[in-house]
């Protein structure tokens, strides 16, 4: 998780009293998948779903379990809209909702291939439907005064607290009976019932029909240079299927990676695409993977700030990228609007290093969950690779050269046995967790580079030992007492606070990049 902020607080707390932006019509967007035109409202942009979410492990396969709802979802949703007002979404309806239960992605497109839709779309299977996808409860359809030229209509009534603030609408054209589509628009805040009805009544009314073109396909902006297994191809194409049907939204592959971006700056990216892929190189140059990497490594790039804070939600709008191991994807916010193109490049690099690294972790070690002491500090050790040739090196960058010197200053020492036994509360506090973070760098970039390059053999071999006790015995404790049982944690704590103290100990293990021996 990427620590920075990257708004001010000032800008925060305005956004939190402001009132609730106005649903005006704005331009029209055009799904050439699914043959709709529609107006969106004004300051509304494309919005991916967040990818669905890992639920379960089945202990006897060792499968990836989804909600198989959230993956009908998925596959019925054909564009989402966001803004500061709200979100519009559109869904094609097709397939009857599943019950809720466990699937594997597998096991879930065998259940929608061979599911039946009922031969005619009566009040009661739509409603059944809408309250399904919408996880509300759908009462009634209501006709509406007049309808569009070409067009049925109908507002889907829900009961509940949630009613006000939710407009639906089923739309479909007169002679395609069973042609039908979900608009829904949720309002963000409260606001006048029948401002909110009117504004949402009007986007009803602006959809128009054509003939579905079958061959609209998404972006892509390189050739298809990707290989790997079967999972891993069909990992990427449930990444493609999620931005399909999103105007200015493209992506790029590459051996272990598919980036999806609304990004206009497409050089950029290009150039970030095979940066991470050296960055890799370096992670196993230092960590090798453990067990065979099956899966894609998905990394989602916004345009904008907003839209990546109303993606990741409000716990995490603290911060510039995190990556999500339940949806498995690296998903990475912009600085803010007034960063220059070069900042802006430097700092997206920052912060794919950095949780490029918990991905690459995740996957090369069986998907285990390390102590933060040990993914923190490793992934902020990561954000120091430069590139010098064809060689990776980690550095030590003279911003945080400094800090840490101010972090030792005056020989302070720090309690690690409380560093190493943090939970995420305790890491994440408010209060402390830059200097959670910053310790935390300090402790693994002496472990891996600091005492092997000054020959205190003592400390060179515990983060080898740790990483490859857990990735076999799947147990920390076992771990901890492999890497660190004979190791004077308080003789630890004051040899490390000596090292970034002496600048010719520094200077030395800049220099030294020679991986751990395994």
């Amino acid at each position: 998780m990427k620590k920075h902020l990257l708004l001010a607080a000032a800008l925060l707390s305005s956004a939190l009293f402001a009132a609730p932006a106005q649903l005006r019509p704005g331009p029209t967007e055009t799904l050439p998948g699914v043959g709709i035109k529609l107006r969106i409202f004004r300051d509304f942009t494309p919005a991916p779903l967040p990818l669905p979410a890992v639920r379960w492990t089945r202990r006897a396969d060792q499968a990836k379990l989804f909600s198989a709802v959230e993956l009908w979802r998925h596959r019925e949703t054909a564009g989402v809209w966001s803004g500061d007002a709200g979100t519009v979404l559109l869904a094609a309806i097709t397939q009857p909702p599943p019950d809720e239960k466990a699937v594997s992605e597998d096991e879930a497109t065998r259940l929608f291939n061979t599911a039946q839709p009922p031969g005619k779309w009566d009040e009661a299977a739509l409603l059944g439907w809408a309250g399904r996808f919408t996880g509300m409860e759908a009462v009634s359809l209501k006709e509406l005064d007049s309808s569009p030229l070409g067009r049925t209509v109908r507002e889907v009534v829900f009961s509940g607290k949630d009613a006000q603030n939710t407009a639906a609408f089923l739309i479909w054209p007169s002679r395609e009976e069973n042609r039908k589509f979900l608009l829904l628009v949720t309002s963000a805040a409260a606001r006048d019932a029948g401002q909110f009805r009117k504004a949402a009544g009007q986007l009803a009314d602006s959809v128009e029909f054509f003939r579905p073109d079958a061959s609209a396909t998404v972006r892509r902006l390189n050739r298809n240079t990707a290989a790997g297994s079967e999972t891993m191809q069909a990992s990427r194409e449930r990444v493609i299927r999620n931005i399909r049907n999103l105007s200015g939204w493209w992506y790029l592959e590459s051996p272990n990676y598919i980036f999806v971006s609304n990004q206009t700056d497409r050089r950029g990216m290009e150039r970030l695409r095979r940066e991470i892929e050296r960055a890799r190189n370096c992670f196993m140059s230092w960590f090798p993977p453990q067990v065979r990497i099956n899966e894609v490594s998905v990394v989602r790039i916004f345009n904008d700030r907003d839209e990546y804070t109303r993606y990741v939600g409000g716990e995490m709008e603290w911060t510039g990228g995190v990556w999500q191991p339940a949806r498995r994807e690296l998903v990475i916010s912009p600085l803010s609007w007034d960063a220059s193109e070069e900042r802006q490049r430097e700092a997206i690099a920052k912060i794919a290093f950095h949780e490029g690294f918990h991905q690459y972790l995740h996957y090369a070690s069986g998907e285990l969950h390390f102590p933060l002491w040990f993914n923190e500090g490793c992934a902020e050790f990561f954000e120091g690779i430069e590139f010098r040739g064809a060689t990776s090196l980690v550095g030590l960058p003279d911003p945080l050269k400094r800090r840490l010197a101010r972090l030792f200053a005056f020989k302070k020492k720090y309690d690690l046995d409380e560093l190493i036994r943090m939970n995420r509360e305790q890491f994440y506090n408010r209060e402390t967790r830059d200097r959670n973070y910053l310790l935390a760098n300090a402790l693994v970039y002496y472990l891996l580079k600091g005492a092997p390059a000054n020959g205190q053999k003592e400390y060179a071999g515990i983060m080898s030992r740790y990483y490859l006790t857990f990735s076999k015995t799947r147990n920390p404790e076992t771990a901890q007492k492999a890497a660190l049982g004979t190791v004077d944690l308080k003789r630890l704590s004051a040899d490390l606070t000596a090292f970034w103290n002496d600048e010719r100990q520094i200077r030395r293990s800049i220099r030294y990049n020679t991986p751990m021996k395994r």
